[in-house]
Protein backbone atom coordinates (compact mmCIF):
# COMPACT_ATOMS: atom_id res chain seq x y z
CA UNK A 1 0.00 0.00 0.00
CA UNK A 2 1.43 3.35 -1.07
CA UNK A 3 0.16 6.90 -1.48
CA UNK A 4 -2.27 7.19 -4.38
CA UNK A 5 0.00 9.55 -6.31
CA UNK A 6 2.81 6.99 -6.12
CA UNK A 7 0.80 3.89 -6.97
CA UNK A 8 1.27 1.98 -10.20
CA UNK A 9 -1.16 2.78 -13.03
CA UNK A 10 -2.85 0.11 -15.13
CA UNK A 11 -4.22 0.33 -18.64
CA UNK A 12 -7.17 -1.81 -19.73
CA UNK A 13 -6.40 -3.53 -23.06
CA UNK A 14 -8.97 -4.48 -25.74
CA UNK A 15 -8.25 -8.19 -25.13
CA UNK A 16 -9.12 -7.95 -21.42
CA UNK A 17 -5.58 -7.73 -20.09
CA UNK A 18 -4.44 -5.12 -17.56
CA UNK A 19 -1.12 -3.68 -18.71
CA UNK A 20 1.27 -1.93 -16.36
CA UNK A 21 1.53 1.64 -17.60
CA UNK A 22 4.90 2.86 -18.73
CA UNK A 23 7.75 1.24 -20.62
CA UNK A 24 7.74 -2.44 -21.43
CA UNK A 25 4.91 -4.92 -21.86
CA UNK A 26 3.95 -6.42 -18.50
CA UNK A 27 0.43 -7.52 -17.55
CA UNK A 28 -1.34 -8.64 -14.41
CA UNK A 29 -1.88 -12.41 -14.32
CA UNK A 30 -2.09 -15.39 -11.95
CA UNK A 31 0.47 -18.05 -11.15
CA UNK A 32 -0.49 -21.58 -10.10
CA UNK A 33 -2.07 -24.82 -11.28
CA UNK A 34 -5.75 -23.83 -11.30
CA UNK A 35 -8.37 -21.59 -9.74
CA UNK A 36 -9.99 -22.33 -6.40
CA UNK A 37 -8.50 -23.33 -3.06
CA UNK A 38 -6.44 -26.26 -1.82
CA UNK A 39 -5.65 -27.93 1.48
CA UNK A 40 -2.08 -26.76 2.06
CA UNK A 41 -1.72 -29.15 5.00
CA UNK A 42 -1.81 -32.18 2.68
CA UNK A 43 1.47 -31.12 1.04
CA UNK A 44 3.18 -30.07 4.25
CA UNK A 45 5.33 -31.82 6.83
CA UNK A 46 3.84 -32.21 10.30
CA UNK A 47 5.35 -32.96 13.70
CA UNK A 48 3.85 -33.43 17.17
CA UNK A 49 5.46 -32.81 20.54
CA UNK A 50 3.56 -35.84 21.88
CA UNK A 51 1.92 -38.91 20.30
CA UNK A 52 0.32 -41.96 21.88
CA UNK A 53 1.87 -44.49 19.45
CA UNK A 54 2.90 -44.93 15.80
CA UNK A 55 -0.67 -45.75 14.75
CA UNK A 56 -1.78 -42.31 15.96
CA UNK A 57 1.19 -40.20 14.89
CA UNK A 58 1.03 -36.60 13.72
CA UNK A 59 0.69 -37.59 10.04
CA UNK A 60 -2.70 -39.15 10.80
CA UNK A 61 -4.16 -35.65 11.26
CA UNK A 62 -3.33 -34.59 7.68
CA UNK A 63 -3.63 -37.83 5.70
CA UNK A 64 -7.04 -36.94 4.25
CA UNK A 65 -8.71 -39.97 5.83
CA UNK A 66 -11.66 -39.78 8.22
CA UNK A 67 -10.84 -43.21 9.71
CA UNK A 68 -7.50 -42.20 11.26
CA UNK A 69 -6.52 -39.62 13.86
CA UNK A 70 -3.58 -38.23 15.80
CA UNK A 71 -3.64 -38.63 19.57
CA UNK A 72 -1.30 -37.33 22.24
CA UNK A 73 0.10 -39.43 25.06
CA UNK A 74 -2.21 -39.89 28.04
CA UNK A 75 -2.13 -37.19 30.72
CA UNK A 76 0.49 -35.00 28.97
CA UNK A 77 2.60 -32.79 31.18
CA UNK A 78 2.57 -29.26 29.81
CA UNK A 79 1.28 -28.02 26.44
CA UNK A 80 1.13 -30.31 23.40
CA UNK A 81 1.72 -28.87 19.94
CA UNK A 82 1.23 -29.86 16.30
CA UNK A 83 3.53 -27.96 13.93
CA UNK A 84 3.14 -27.80 10.15
CA UNK A 85 5.84 -26.83 7.65
CA UNK A 86 4.04 -25.96 4.41
CA UNK A 87 7.25 -25.96 2.35
CA UNK A 88 6.72 -22.43 1.05
CA UNK A 89 4.83 -19.35 2.13
CA UNK A 90 1.07 -19.60 1.55
CA UNK A 91 -1.80 -17.13 1.88
CA UNK A 92 -3.91 -18.94 4.48
CA UNK A 93 -7.65 -18.34 4.41
CA UNK A 94 -9.07 -20.80 6.97
CA UNK A 95 -8.07 -23.50 9.45
CA UNK A 96 -10.53 -26.35 10.01
CA UNK A 97 -10.05 -28.85 12.84
CA UNK A 98 -12.17 -31.95 13.40
CA UNK A 99 -11.35 -33.05 16.93
CA UNK A 100 -11.21 -36.64 18.13
CA UNK A 101 -10.49 -35.55 21.70
CA UNK A 102 -11.17 -31.77 21.76
CA UNK A 103 -8.95 -29.23 23.46
CA UNK A 104 -10.75 -26.82 25.73
CA UNK A 105 -7.80 -24.41 25.69
CA UNK A 106 -5.68 -24.02 22.57
CA UNK A 107 -4.06 -21.41 20.34
CA UNK A 108 -2.99 -21.07 16.70
CA UNK A 109 0.30 -19.37 15.75
CA UNK A 110 1.92 -18.72 12.37
CA UNK A 111 5.47 -17.99 11.30
CA UNK A 112 7.46 -17.31 8.15
CA UNK A 113 10.76 -18.70 9.45
CA UNK A 114 9.77 -21.11 12.24
CA UNK A 115 11.48 -18.88 14.82
CA UNK A 116 9.31 -15.81 15.30
CA UNK A 117 5.67 -16.72 15.90
CA UNK A 118 2.50 -14.65 15.80
CA UNK A 119 -0.69 -15.80 17.54
CA UNK A 120 -3.78 -15.51 15.33
CA UNK A 121 -6.29 -17.28 17.57
CA UNK A 122 -6.66 -18.42 21.15
CA UNK A 123 -9.46 -19.72 23.39
CA UNK A 124 -9.85 -21.24 26.83
CA UNK A 125 -13.50 -22.26 26.42
CA UNK A 126 -13.86 -24.54 23.39
CA UNK A 127 -16.85 -26.89 23.66
CA UNK A 128 -17.12 -27.91 19.98
CA UNK A 129 -15.98 -31.07 18.23
CA UNK A 130 -15.24 -29.07 15.06
CA UNK A 131 -13.45 -25.73 14.88
CA UNK A 132 -13.27 -23.34 11.93
CA UNK A 133 -10.96 -20.33 12.19
CA UNK A 134 -10.66 -17.51 9.65
CA UNK A 135 -6.98 -16.64 9.12
CA UNK A 136 -7.56 -13.59 6.95
CA UNK A 137 -5.24 -14.57 4.05
CA UNK A 138 -2.24 -14.39 6.38
CA UNK A 139 1.06 -15.22 4.69
CA UNK A 140 2.90 -18.00 6.53
CA UNK A 141 5.11 -21.02 5.97
CA UNK A 142 4.68 -22.57 9.42
CA UNK A 143 1.49 -23.14 11.46
CA UNK A 144 1.37 -24.37 15.07
CA UNK A 145 -1.63 -25.53 17.11
CA UNK A 146 -0.81 -25.57 20.83
CA UNK A 147 -3.18 -27.43 23.18
CA UNK A 148 -3.09 -26.75 26.92
CA UNK A 149 -6.25 -28.17 28.53
CA UNK A 150 -8.36 -31.11 27.35
CA UNK A 151 -12.13 -30.84 27.02
CA UNK A 152 -12.73 -34.60 27.14
CA UNK A 153 -11.10 -37.72 28.50
CA UNK A 154 -10.46 -41.35 27.59
CA UNK A 155 -11.02 -43.87 30.42
CA UNK A 156 -10.45 -41.11 32.92
CA UNK A 157 -7.23 -39.86 31.31
CA UNK A 158 -6.64 -36.44 29.79
CA UNK A 159 -5.81 -36.63 26.08
CA UNK A 160 -5.82 -34.53 22.91
CA UNK A 161 -6.77 -35.86 19.49
CA UNK A 162 -7.33 -34.50 15.98
CA UNK A 163 -9.04 -36.48 13.23
CA UNK A 164 -8.52 -33.88 10.51
CA UNK A 165 -6.59 -30.63 10.24
CA UNK A 166 -7.04 -28.63 7.01
CA UNK A 167 -5.51 -25.33 5.93
CA UNK A 168 -7.34 -23.65 3.06
CA UNK A 169 -5.24 -21.52 0.71
CA UNK A 170 -5.83 -20.20 -2.83
CA UNK A 171 -4.12 -22.14 -5.60
CA UNK A 172 -3.29 -18.97 -7.54
CA UNK A 173 -1.34 -15.86 -6.65
CA UNK A 174 -1.17 -12.54 -8.49
CA UNK A 175 1.96 -11.91 -10.59
CA UNK A 176 3.14 -9.52 -13.30
CA UNK A 177 4.58 -11.13 -16.43
CA UNK A 178 5.10 -10.47 -20.12
CA UNK A 179 1.74 -9.72 -21.74
CA UNK A 180 2.40 -12.04 -24.69
CA UNK A 181 3.40 -14.92 -22.43
CA UNK A 182 0.41 -14.36 -20.14
CA UNK A 183 -1.95 -14.43 -23.13
CA UNK A 184 -0.82 -17.98 -23.99
CA UNK A 185 -2.36 -19.45 -20.82
CA UNK A 186 -4.97 -22.18 -21.33
CA UNK A 187 -7.47 -20.32 -19.16
CA UNK A 188 -8.47 -16.68 -18.68
CA UNK A 189 -6.17 -16.00 -15.75
CA UNK A 190 -4.76 -12.88 -17.45
CA UNK A 191 -8.18 -11.44 -18.35
CA UNK A 192 -10.05 -8.83 -16.29
CA UNK A 193 -13.51 -7.80 -17.41
CA UNK A 194 -14.97 -4.50 -16.29
CA UNK A 195 -18.60 -4.39 -15.16
CA UNK A 196 -20.62 -1.21 -14.81
CA UNK A 197 -22.13 -0.41 -11.42
CA UNK A 198 -24.17 2.68 -10.63
CA UNK A 199 -22.30 3.34 -7.40
CA UNK A 200 -19.72 1.76 -5.12
CA UNK A 201 -18.35 2.50 -1.67
CA UNK A 202 -15.55 0.84 0.26
CA UNK A 203 -17.38 1.77 3.47
CA UNK A 204 -20.58 -0.17 2.77
CA UNK A 205 -19.68 -2.75 5.41
CA UNK A 206 -18.50 -0.21 7.99
CA UNK A 207 -21.64 -0.53 10.13
CA UNK A 208 -21.40 -4.31 10.00
CA UNK A 209 -17.73 -4.34 10.97
CA UNK A 210 -18.44 -1.99 13.89
CA UNK A 211 -20.61 -4.72 15.44
CA UNK A 212 -17.99 -7.48 15.16
CA UNK A 213 -16.31 -6.71 18.53
CA UNK A 214 -19.71 -7.06 20.25
CA UNK A 215 -20.36 -10.34 18.44
CA UNK A 216 -16.97 -11.72 19.45
CA UNK A 217 -17.44 -10.60 23.07
CA UNK A 218 -20.85 -12.31 23.20
CA UNK A 219 -19.46 -15.48 21.59
CA UNK A 220 -16.55 -15.63 24.04
CA UNK A 221 -18.84 -15.02 27.03
CA UNK A 222 -21.28 -17.74 25.96
CA UNK A 223 -18.47 -20.21 25.25
CA UNK A 224 -16.93 -19.58 28.69
CA UNK A 225 -20.19 -20.15 30.57
CA UNK A 226 -21.09 -23.24 28.55
CA UNK A 227 -17.60 -24.71 28.97
CA UNK A 228 -17.86 -24.31 32.75
CA UNK A 229 -21.33 -25.89 32.74
CA UNK A 230 -20.16 -28.80 30.57
CA UNK A 231 -17.23 -29.42 32.91
CA UNK A 232 -19.46 -29.39 36.00
CA UNK A 233 -22.26 -31.61 34.70
CA UNK A 234 -20.48 -34.99 34.80
CA UNK A 235 -19.66 -34.37 38.47
CA UNK A 236 -23.31 -34.09 39.45
CA UNK A 237 -23.63 -37.86 39.72
CA UNK A 238 -26.51 -37.71 42.16
CA UNK A 239 -28.71 -35.77 39.76
CA UNK A 240 -31.07 -37.37 37.27
CA UNK A 241 -29.67 -37.43 33.75
CA UNK A 242 -26.14 -36.37 34.67
CA UNK A 243 -24.58 -39.79 34.12
CA UNK A 244 -25.91 -40.05 30.58
CA UNK A 245 -24.36 -36.71 29.73
CA UNK A 246 -20.78 -37.64 30.65
CA UNK A 247 -18.44 -38.25 27.72
CA UNK A 248 -15.59 -40.70 28.21
CA UNK A 249 -14.90 -41.96 24.69
CA UNK A 250 -13.77 -40.24 21.54
CA UNK A 251 -15.79 -37.39 20.08
CA UNK A 252 -19.13 -38.40 18.57
CA UNK A 253 -21.90 -36.43 16.95
CA UNK A 254 -24.12 -35.03 19.69
CA UNK A 255 -27.81 -35.94 19.90
CA UNK A 256 -29.91 -32.88 19.17
CA UNK A 257 -32.09 -32.23 22.22
CA UNK A 258 -33.27 -28.84 21.08
CA UNK A 259 -33.87 -27.79 17.51
CA UNK A 260 -34.13 -24.16 16.45
CA UNK A 261 -37.40 -23.39 14.69
CA UNK A 262 -36.01 -20.67 12.44
CA UNK A 263 -34.39 -21.29 9.09
CA UNK A 264 -32.17 -19.03 7.01
CA UNK A 265 -31.42 -18.90 3.33
CA UNK A 266 -27.83 -17.92 2.73
CA UNK A 267 -26.98 -16.37 -0.61
CA UNK A 268 -23.57 -16.34 -2.28
CA UNK A 269 -23.48 -12.57 -1.77
CA UNK A 270 -24.05 -13.11 1.94
CA UNK A 271 -21.21 -15.65 2.07
CA UNK A 272 -18.89 -13.23 0.26
CA UNK A 273 -19.73 -10.40 2.68
CA UNK A 274 -19.11 -12.68 5.67
CA UNK A 275 -15.77 -13.85 4.26
CA UNK A 276 -14.57 -10.32 3.46
CA UNK A 277 -15.45 -9.11 6.96
CA UNK A 278 -14.13 -12.11 8.88
CA UNK A 279 -17.53 -13.38 10.05
CA UNK A 280 -17.79 -17.12 10.65
CA UNK A 281 -21.52 -17.76 10.98
CA UNK A 282 -21.05 -21.54 10.84
CA UNK A 283 -18.90 -21.43 13.97
CA UNK A 284 -21.41 -19.22 15.81
CA UNK A 285 -24.28 -21.51 14.78
CA UNK A 286 -22.35 -24.57 16.00
CA UNK A 287 -21.72 -22.90 19.36
CA UNK A 288 -25.40 -22.00 19.76
CA UNK A 289 -26.41 -25.56 18.88
CA UNK A 290 -24.01 -27.09 21.42
CA UNK A 291 -25.04 -24.51 24.03
CA UNK A 292 -28.70 -25.50 23.66
CA UNK A 293 -27.76 -29.17 24.03
CA UNK A 294 -25.76 -28.59 27.21
CA UNK A 295 -28.35 -26.26 28.76
CA UNK A 296 -31.19 -28.71 28.08
CA UNK A 297 -29.07 -31.52 29.57
CA UNK A 298 -28.41 -29.39 32.65
CA UNK A 299 -32.09 -28.67 33.12
CA UNK A 300 -32.84 -32.37 32.78
CA UNK A 301 -30.26 -33.20 35.43
CA UNK A 302 -31.65 -30.71 37.90
CA UNK A 303 -35.39 -31.34 37.44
Amino acid sequence: MVACDGAAAWEAQPNGQLKLAGAGSECLSQEGAAAGSEDAALQGAIAASSSSDSAHGAAMAVDGSSSTFWASAMDPVGPVSLTLDLGSEKRLADLDIDWEYPAKTFSVDVSSDGIKWKQLYGTDSNVLASTSIALGSTAAKHVKVTMREAASSFKGHSVFGIRSLALRAPRLRAVVEDCGLAAKSADARDKYFETYVSSASAADSKALRSELPSLEAARASLATVVAELAQALPKITSCKGAASFAKTGHAQEATILFQAKTTTRETQLGKDVEKQNGINTASVAALLKESRRIIVAARGALV
